[in-house]
């Protein structure tokens, strides 16, 4: 009851958090088969609810085992789905437990029920696959070999992909995999069942590792993050994922062949962005600022009193759930997640506030009734004009501030035109190699 009322709150909750949702499919999934869900873990909890929230199965969870360590934890873990599992390096003392773990996800999938498991064992925001631990292909051929093979289970690789997982009104896309084919280690488990698993688990890793965004180095990461912005109208990818694939094995080629080339773009890159941020702005609003006309900014004027109809209703919502996920966040991986948590939360406290508020200021059952199906409508324009009155304030402050700020903005836009100049040569030399190594091969 507690995981399906969740489950539509938080379907509701990505709509307005993330911008953007991209899902991909690689082939029709069968619903009537027990399924193993295996994904990269980029930003902690938000990838359990992504994933639980947009698949039509009900699913269980791996968890990390030292999260359970006070029984309300453990009995509100339970009413979400999840499991421990325990890990040497944070709880060594329990470690003894994990075989008989093991031994329960393996009789959940006999059951019928579905897994959803983080293979890497740990989370962190970073454009690489860390190493793939062995307890998915440990759980799947153990089920199989429990059911002397006869189980059927689809075993499905997820790549997580984020904009950004810890800003509001970012992007995410979901990458579902083709299902892993389990039929080559079956044979191989009944005589060398380690050797299976192993196997098993390498194909696992490849697999993700398709369905993300591999950078060889962490202390390219920005660098790619930056590049993948400018180069977003220049590669006309079909999703931003592939785009950034594009990036980041640019990148890696010239980290490993043309070192040169990135000492001499990196400081260029970096001052522009920090420019960028005296602005108050990103790329993309860079150019939508100077495409923008006073005349068609000005035009949204008259829908501003419903975008601070919706401000004011959601003020409340955004101030404290982003001040809750503030001071409670020790680790940046989960700020976004705590950030889309508190708001669910919040949104639920306040909405049952703000009609008690209404109902004894009026006294009446309709103008309650009213303004609660005011609300969605609301919500749905503030979203629909978030984008445009923060590009409206910010080409406000430009027209009130000194003259200097736009010539500054111009100046801006030269070094960014100045800077593409520069990437369009890079991936020049970039193609030519990689027609090169086609015709090697």
């Amino acid at each position: 009851m507690i995981y399906t009322l969740l489950k539509q709150l938080f379907r509701w909750a990505f709509k307005v958090y993330f911008r953007k949702i991209n899902i991909q499919w690689a082939e029709p999934m069968a619903k009537n088969r027990p399924t193993v869900f295996v994904a990269n873990h980029p930003s902690a909890l938000m990838d359990g609810l992504l994933i639980a929230g947009l698949v039509d199965q009900e699913l269980h969870f791996m968890s990390r085992g030292e999260s359970f360590d006070k029984p309300f934890k453990r009995w509100l873990f339970a009413q979400f789905h999840m499991h421990p599992i325990y890990r040497q390096e944070f709880t060594p003392q329990l470690t003894h437990l994990n075989p008989q773990q093991m031994g329960a996800f393996q009789q959940m999938l006999i059951q019928g029920n579905n897994l959803l498991i983080f293979p890497e064992g740990l989370s962190k925001t970073e454009l690489r696959l860390r190493k793939v631990k062995s307890g998915a292909a440990r759980v799947v051929l153990g089920a199989m070999a429990a059911t002397d093979y006869e189980l059927d289970v689809q075993l499905i690789p997820i790549g997580l992909n984020y904009s950004d997982p810890h800003r509001f009104r970012s992007e995410v896309s979901i990458c579902f995999g083709k299902p892993i084919s389990l039929d080559n280690y079956v044979a191989l488990n009944q005589v060398q069942p380690r050797k299976a698993v192993q196997a098993l688990t390498s194909e696992i890793a490849a697999a993700i590792g398709a369905l993300t965004v591999e950078v060889e180095e962490k202390q390219l990461d920005e660098l790619v993050l930056s590049l993948d912005q400018l180069c977003e109208q220049e590669l006309r990818r079909p999703t931003s994922r592939e785009r950034r694939q594009e990036v980041a094995r640019a990148v890696n080629y010239f980290s490993r062949f043309r070192p040169d080339v990135l000492c001499r773009l990196r400081p260029l890159i970096h001052d522009y962005r920090k420019r960028l941020k005296g602005f108050q702005l990103d790329d993309h609003r860079l150019l939508q600022l100077a495409a923008s006309s006073g005349t068609r900014l000005l035009s949204l004027l008259p829908a501003l009193p419903l975008f601070l109809y919706s401000y004011l209703n959601s003020w409340p919502t955004l101030k404290l759930s982003r001040w809750l996920a503030q001071r409670l966040t020790r680790r940046p991986d989960f700020y976004g997640s705590l950030l889309l948590a508190f708001g669910v939360l919040c949104t639920v406290l306040f909405l049952g506030v703000q009609l008690g508020l209404v109902y004894w200021l009026t006294a009446s059952s309709a103008a309650t009734l009213l303004y609660a199906l005011s609300l969605p409508l609301a919500c749905w324009l503030g979203l629909r004009y978030y984008s445009d009155f923060r590009m409206l304030w910010q080409w406000g402050q430009l027209c009130l501030g000194p003259t200097a700020s736009w010539r500054q903005l111009a100046g801006l836009l030269e070094e960014r035109e100045h800077l593409l100049r520069e990437l369009r040569q890079c991936w020049q030399l970039y193609h030519h190699w990689r027609q090169e190594q086609g015709e090697r091969r």
